[in-house]
């Protein structure tokens, strides 16, 4: 695995997490800005064949 596909997923790890955690606290104004963060991870590993397992966006 190269370095950046284990970057892209660890980005995407961490933001699935901010959303979770933004979520549990009831902030949906951040859980939202994580997602958009999470949308645009996603889009850079289908763009450059990174597979990123099968867990939903959140």
């Amino acid at each position: 695995m190269s370095e950046f596909a284990t970057t892209v997923r660890a980005r995407v790890e961490s933001a699935r997490q901010s959303v979770r955690a933004a979520r549990e606290t009831g902030d949906e104004e951040l859980a939202g800005l994580h997602e958009a963060d999470l949308g645009n991870l996603e889009r850079l590993a289908r763009e450059h064949g990174v597979d990123l397992g099968d867990e939903p966006a959140c």
